[in-house]
């Protein structure tokens, strides 16, 4: 009789432990489910910041770098240049970043990952 019990109870463990991965959590991760991660994560503020954490270290080596090419560069080359990195973080297509991802995230998430 207990041998026939604890048959029984572990394949009720073996049954329920089947049917937990199965379970809605382990499903891949829709494109709406992805599109919320990023706005969960603040990632396009995360983002800004970094740009912003970014501009001032790269202005710096610009300008270094201009000081020890400066007798083969033009006059207005580290102003010019500056212009085009403060354009580019400016006009970073962010959105589109954002969204060229979510196919990499969709393959890689599953619902209770988000």
């Amino acid at each position: 009789m207990k041998r026939i019990f604890l048959a029984l109870a572990a394949s009720l463990v073996f049954v329920i432990n089947g049917l937990a991965q199965q379970s809605p959590a382990d499903t891949p991760a829709t494109k709406e489910d992805v599109q919320k991660y990023p706005e969960v994560m603040h990632s396009r503020e995360m983002m800004a910041k970094t740009m912003d954490a970014m501009s001032k270290p790269m202005h710096q080596m610009m300008h270094e770098q201009f000081l020890k090419d400066k007798d083969r560069l033009p006059a207005d080359f580290e102003e010019r240049m500056n212009k085009i990195m403060n354009n580019s973080l400016k006009n970073m297509p962010v959105d589109e970043l954002l969204e060229s991802m979510i196919p990499v995230y969709q393959k890689h998430l599953t619902k209770g990952d988000i």
